[in-house]
């Protein structure tokens, strides 16, 4: 076997001897929970009052209070479209904002050809006036 088959089964081993162990430590507290209950219990009729409780019937109400929240709104994987363009290109400006509707063919943002790409159009603008000008010829 190679060895990420090894580490893999090793760390599977891991996990399961973890689950195994929290799972014995659950039973062993909650019989002792059990017995402490018991015996406080029996110390609750000793004592004194310190509180008493109110209760009041359950109705219905709008919570009036309001939650300052930071994080990242992220679209449903099925609204999500990729937009390619068929050479190296620099984005200048998002002219949509997240969660924007917009429709079709209208610009999303707007690109800038590299550098690289730029000099590659002109030796190709080249080679075709070479090219014309070599037929012209013939």
């Amino acid at each position: 076997m190679n060895r990420s088959m090894i580490l893999i089964f090793t760390v599977m081993g891991i996990v399961v001897a973890t689950g195994i162990g929290l799972i014995a430590l659950q039973q062993h507290a909650a019989t002792g929970d059990s017995a402490k209950a018991a015996d406080a219990s029996e110390h609750l009729a000793d004592r004194q009052v310190v509180a008493y409780v109110k209760t009041v019937p359950v109705r219905k109400e709008s919570i009036s209070a309001s939650v300052v929240a930071y994080g990242t709104v992220v679209a449903r994987a099925s609204s999500i479209r990729n937009v390619a363009v068929p050479f190296n290109a620099q984005v200048l400006r998002i002219l949509v904002a997240g969660g924007q509707h917009v429709r079709k063919h209208e610009p999303l943002l707007q690109l800038e050809a590299t550098n690289s790409e730029l000099l590659m159009l002109a030796q190709a603008k080249s080679s075709a006036l070479t090219a014309q000008e070599q037929l012209s010829e013939v």
